[in-house]
């Protein structure tokens, strides 16, 4: 099996795969299903990527055998339910419309190149995805965008970002426990995964510090 997830808009896609039965590896499966999926998705993708375990000897394989880069490793960290103990009301912290461009300005200057840009991020805003946020002297200092799919038990916190002159002050800790908040406040939801880059250490700090455990190691390819 191969699967792919087409984002149009983008012209990419994100494969997911390939997944073959070790009595057939040796046989080009991966090659055939790779045809196969470029046949049927005909010039609807510019570009592809690969997101998958640093164990996955297979999908490794097919990613260097068809040109793919590697493009960035990161860890998959969790936390269950029952490890973290600081709740509290988290309505106090969401976005409100006089604060839009200030939060759109900051995450523009804190990721440049991602995928959502700040526009983007507010124009998903809905029940299911929300941006919370710190002020100060009614500045818009900090913000979290976090996003659940609670009928799956699925969350994620997709970023969070500090002015930097107020960097180092505890505002990245606490800007994740309120989105952690946000999301336990959903009973189907017991587990909290997100990815981080290897290299963000600091990162990495602050969800360990809030009681995130690293579970494992992905690789990222794209071509």
């Amino acid at each position: 099996m191969l699967g792919i997830d087409v984002e149009e808009e983008k012209s990419y896609g994100e494969l997911w795969g390939p997944f073959v039965e070790e009595l057939y590896s040796e046989e080009n499966v991966s090659s055939k299903l790779w045809l196969l999926l470029r046949k049927n998705i005909l010039n609807c993708c510019a570009s592809f990527g690969i997101f998958c375990n640093s164990k996955n000897i297979q999908c490794i394989q097919f990613a260097k055998e068809y040109g793919f880069e590697n493009n960035g490793e990161h860890f998959i960290m969790s936390l269950g339910r029952d490890d973290f103990k600081e709740i509290f009301e988290v309505k106090d912290f969401e976005l409100t419309f006089e604060y839009n461009n200030e939060f759109k300005l900051l995450h523009d200057k804190n990721f440049p190149n991602t995928y959502y840009s700040g526009s983007d991020i507010l124009s998903r805003i809905n029940e299911r995805r929300k941006v919370f946020f710190i002020k100060d002297n009614e500045k818009l200092i900090g913000y979290t965008y976090v996003e659940i799919e609670p009928e799956f038990g699925e969350s994620c916190i997709e970023f969070f970002g500090v002015r930097e002159n107020m960097r180092g002050k505890g505002l990245g800790g606490k800007l994740i426990k309120i989105a952690i908040n946000w999301i336990l406040s959903f009973e189907k939801i017991g587990n909290i995964r997100l990815c981080v880059g290897l290299e963000n250490l600091q990162a990495i700090g602050l969800y360990s510090k809030v009681g995130f455990k690293e579970e494992s190691k992905m690789l990222f390819y794209k071509n």
